[in-house]
């Protein structure tokens, strides 16, 4: 107990000896956060295709399970995806009232996307309960493996370098409000892919609070789309635009 107090006595020492100093516009931040977001696919009609054939109906309970999984189908997954942010930032503001400022640095994230609704459960339940009485044929059993094992999700990364300007609203106040737009570019790790690239652009509305002269703390929230450009060991390529998400921000900067 004695040494935080000891560490928290320093600390207050050194902010309130930097208060006379006059800042020269630049500052240095780290911030961590979370984004999310959730957006429904189009239809999918392969439980209309088990309607004939070796994986038919052949009892009540069947053509129950099959008719809920054509009803789940037609409606559409909903996929979620979850975002952990983590944040390198450099900022230089500009003119004699500082309001105006360029910033860049470097972003990465960890991402993991899963079906969130109407995932195919009554499909996979349908299966389950026929495998015992049919014997698919090779057209049926492909498409068996893949109603059955499909999870609909998966993890990925990717990492940007980026830029963009901010308007500071009371930048030589102790709470200082902003907005601003930013750009990145940078590459993506995707599982099967050998090359992955993405661009992202954002809408952002912040707040500093100066709790000294030079050290901030600040949240963030961000409005953004990211762009992913996919290319598989097969050669073939996709190019993915997710829906616009949400992220929010907390960090800890200096200003010189």
């Amino acid at each position: 107990m004695k040494r935080i107090l000891t560490t928290v006595a320093i600390f207050a020492f050194l902010a309130s000896s930097s208060l006379p100093a006059e800042r020269n516009g630049w500052s240095f931040a780290l911030a961590g956060g979370s984004g999310s977001r959730t957006v429904e696919a189009g239809p999918d009609f392969t439980p209309f295709l088990f309607s004939t054939g070796s994986f038919a109906p052949t009892t009540t309970d069947q053509q129950t399970l099959l008719t809920l999984a054509q009803l789940e189908g037609i409606q559409g997954e909903e996929i979620e995806t979850t975002e952990g942010h983590y944040r390198l930032m450099a900022e230089k503001q500009f003119g004699e009232g500082q309001n105006f400022s360029l910033n860049f640095g470097l972003s990465g994230v960890s991402a993991t996307e899963k079906c969130s609704a109407n995932c195919g459960d009554y499909l996979r339940a349908y299966l389950l309960n026929s495998l015992g009485t049919s014997t698919p044929n090779i057209f049926t059993f492909s498409l068996f493996s893949s109603a059955l094992t499909d999870s609909g999700g998966f993890d990925y990364n990717y990492y940007t370098l980026d830029f963009g300007l901010n308007w500071h609203f009371m930048p030589k106040e102790t709470f200082d409000p902003y907005i601003g737009l930013e750009l990145g570019a940078g590459v993506c790790s995707v599982s099967g892919a050998t090359s992955c690239t993405a661009a992202r652009g954002m809408g952002k509305l912040g707040v500093r609070y100066y709790i000294s002269n030079n050290f901030y703390v600040f949240v963030q929230g961000e409005y953004q789309s990211v762009t992913f450009s996919v290319t598989f060991a097969d050669g073939s390529g996709v190019r993915i635009e997710p829906a616009t998400n949400k992220v929010a921000l907390f960090g800890l900067g200096y200003a010189l």
